[in-house]
């Protein structure tokens, strides 16, 4: 068993130093314990790639919402964030965890949705939250606003506000067909190269990506 101090290279997108456990060619942390997964795998490449696609396909589609829809979703990241200066779910406002979040995943597999990345759909949010909400949605977001907030009367503005943001979800996704047609039928099948030639010079080197 080797040990290296290194940069948290896990899921959690930690910035601080942590103990790096490589055991058996997989990499273990024993501050971040399951958070941690194998870099170099074919799912990693391919869900960076697929969001790659997603975030191009999003800047060229033309804006969908009203500039007094814009202005709605505005004033509710506004009431979430505290004038954008703190996470909108736990309220957290260290600056250096602060992070762009997507109301609307980039990626939901199970509901096969895929949200824009544009400046309707990003709101701030800290590393934990952001890493724990993953692909989940309105019903998700408003269990953990509960959780950290108290006050009935910010609650109740808090909850009004992120079901604002949630009825222009339909604004807010690529359309299915388009991705499911090209994105995923390059993914899935051309990056089977991937998998055949650098799979295997990654493996004779060691190296995760």
């Amino acid at each position: 068993m080797k040990e290296k101090k290194n940069r948290c290279i896990g899921i959690t997108n930690n910035k601080s130093i942590c103990n790096r456990i490589i055991y058996n060619n997989n990499i273990y942390c024993p501050i971040h314990k399951n958070k941690y997964k194998k870099k170099n795998s074919l799912n990693s490449m391919k869900s960076i790639i697929k969001r790659e696609i997603i975030k191009t396909i999003s800047h060229k589609t033309k804006e969908v919402l009203t500039d007094e829809e814009l202005i709605h979703i505005h004033r509710a990241k506004i009431l979430l964030t505290n004038s954008f200066t703190r996470c909108y779910i736990c309220n957290s406002n260290n600056k250096k965890c602060l992070t762009i979040d997507h109301i609307i995943p980039l990626i939901n597999i199970e509901n096969n949705e895929y949200g824009k990345d544009n400046d309707a759909n990003i709101i701030l949010c800290c590393q934990k939250c952001n890493m724990n909400k993953s692909n989940n949605g309105m019903g998700y977001v408003i269990n953990e606003i509960k959780k950290y907030n108290k006050n009935k009367k910010e609650l109740y503005k808090k909850i009004t506000a992120i079901k604002l943001i949630y009825n222009y979800k339909e604004k807010l996704l690529i359309k299915k067909l388009f991705i499911h047609n090209f994105s995923l039928f390059f993914i899935n099948n051309v990056l089977k190269f991937y998998q055949k030639f650098i799979c295997k010079y990654m493996r004779l080197c060691n190296f995760y990506i």
